[in-house]
């Protein structure tokens, strides 16, 4: 997801501008909520190459992030999982939201083929879907 020589900033990183006792090791991740991340990113573009329209933002896209995740059941979207691009220096584009990445514990990860064909078969996917949990 990186664009060659530009710098890759985690939302960890961010969060302590916009949350005075952010603590990236707390696991009550408190200062981790919809209003914190939506202040680190007000200052991002939209993703390289996004066809946001021009007045949306970094927190705009980054609000289809977790609609996503719902639909592809990724209950993973903490603080190193998602980030900003930073232009090298002679650049001339803007710090900018980086698309989505990260998806491996999406989609049923944890089962095999032949439960994921299971569910599917026997019509328990929304049961399956229900337990779903994330922070």
């Amino acid at each position: 997801m990186r664009l060659p020589d530009w710098e890759l900033q985690a939302g960890q990183a961010l969060l302590p501008e916009v949350v005075a006792y952010y603590d990236p090791s707390d696991s009550d991740g408190r200062g981790y909520n919809v209003r914190s991340i939506q202040q680190a990113l007000a200052r991002f573009a939209p993703p390289p190459g996004s066809a946001m329209p021009i007045p949306f933002g970094a927190f705009d896209a980054f609000a289809g992030y977790p609609v996503f995740d719902a639909l592809i059941a990724h209950g993973d979207r903490h603080d190193r999982n998602w980030a900003v691009l930073v232009p090298p220096p002679d650049v001339s584009e803007s710090e900018a939201l980086c698309p989505s990445f990260d998806h491996a514990a999406s989609l049923g990860f944890t089962l095999s083929d032949e439960q994921r064909a299971e569910h599917l078969r026997d019509g328990t996917v929304r049961n399956w879907a229900e337990r779903g949990y994330a922070r």
